[in-house]
């Protein structure tokens, strides 16, 4: 029953609802199989994440660009992390 399948959550979560009816209908008619299903959502997943893959293609053809990105992160982590400590430190009482 799709209700206690992992892939129609996937499908309630990625797919739109023309998707999700024909896996609903699919499955409780037993007009389709396990594996249509997967490769419906699967295909989606792809179409997703595909602009995720082609940035990630382009920062790949410059290293020095992504070193800087991962340089800016580091410095406004470092930032955080320190604003945090010294909270916690005064709100432990332990800033001298």
């Amino acid at each position: 029953m799709p209700e206690e399948c992992n892939v129609f959550a996937w499908h309630k979560l990625l797919s739109d609802e023309e998707t999700q009816a024909w896996a609903h209908e699919g499955c409780t008619g037993a007009s389709i199989g396990c594996f249509q299903c997967k490769k419906k959502v699967a295909e989606r997943m792809v179409e997703i994440i595909a602009p995720i893959r082609e940035r990630r293609a382009e920062l790949a053809k410059d290293a020095d660009t992504v070193r800087d990105i991962l340089n800016a992160g580091a410095v406004r982590c470092r930032e955080l992390a320190r604003e945090t400590i010294e909270g916690v430190r005064t709100g432990m009482g332990l800033k001298f």
